[in-house]
């Protein structure tokens, strides 16, 4: 259970950044960190969803196998990218954007990028020996 602890602190960072005020404090400071730009604030999303997968992709790996983890944890990431994104649209000095709801899936998607390429050439290899 110990595993779980950093999926939920990632959850709280992920949620903190993406649903505090823009206008100053830590959003602010963050988003300055990266360059204050509408694209570096999408690699930020980027790279905030890749290693919230990555957490829970670790929590539950034990517990699911490789194939079930990769599945539920990007399907963690990707409701916590959407309702995020969804809920920015309700905040004030916040607002919903495209460009940062595709960097939330695509951060969500690349860590499942190498697992998916060794699988296929895992299977090819299988289906070229029969």
């Amino acid at each position: 259970m110990i595993r779980f602890i950093v999926p939920f602190f990632l959850c709280v960072c992920a949620l903190a950044l993406m649903l505090l005020p823009g206008d100053g404090g830590l959003v602010h400071e963050a988003s300055w960190l990266l360059g204050g730009s509408e694209l570096s604030d999408a690699l930020g999303h980027v790279g905030l969803f890749c290693f919230l997968k990555m957490g829970w992709y670790w929590a539950l790996r034990p517990h699911r196998g490789i194939e079930r983890a990769l599945v539920l944890s990007a399907a963690i990431a990707f409701a916590i990218g959407t309702t995020t994104e969804a809920a920015q649209g309700f905040l004030p000095s916040r607002g919903m954007s495209l460009l940062d709801f595709f960097a939330n899936w695509l951060g969500a998607t690349l860590f499942a990028l190498p697992f998916a390429a060794l699988w296929l050439v895992t299977r090819l290899r299988a289906d070229a020996a029969v």
